[in-house]
């Protein structure tokens, strides 16, 4: 039996000022952890922010192809770790129309757990990874009581 436990907090109104500030940390035979901070709106109210930092541990099967005398895919397991760092920034450019732009840089480190594989040349191997990512979202969606109504929608590209 394995044990897997998830424990975050997460406050919406942080400050007093509609920013939400989250803390997770998740363990699954390895320590994972995450910090989350969001801002929709600055002071200036045209302008807002997202910034996230992240480690993310698992361990991941590779499969690698049979080799010529044997039929059977062979498996090993590997620890891996994520590591990074993102950020958005927003601009409100009408009252329901958001620009968003945004970068990321994460590390990626995969080591071998077992001997599944012998003479693997660069069986622990990582390496760095960055993402640009940009969206447009139109968010009219008014509160009616229990319900919601309006119109919602998002062009994201990473």
């Amino acid at each position: 039996m394995q044990l897997r436990v998830h424990a975050g907090v997460n406050h919406i109104n942080f400050l007093g000022k509609a920013q939400s500030f989250a803390a997770l940390h998740q363990f699954y035979d390895r320590h994972s952890f995450s910090i989350f901070h969001s801002s929709n709106r600055h002071s200036n109210n045209r302008t807002g922010h997202t910034v996230a930092i992240s480690k993310l541990t698992t361990v991941e099967p590779l499969y690698f192809p049979a080799n010529s005398g044997s039929l059977v895919d062979t498996v090993s397991f590997f620890n891996f770790d994520n590591y990074s760092v993102s950020g958005t920034g927003y601009y409100r450019l009408k009252q329901y129309l958001n620009l968003g732009i945004g970068a990321a840089v994460m590390y990626d480190n995969y080591r071998q757990r077992d001997e599944a594989i012998t003479g693997l040349s660069g069986a622990d191997f990582s390496f760095y990874k960055h993402q640009l990512s940009a969206s447009l979202n139109y968010n009219k969606v008014e509160n009616v009581f229990e319900r919601l109504e309006g119109t919602t929608g998002k062009i994201y590209g990473e």
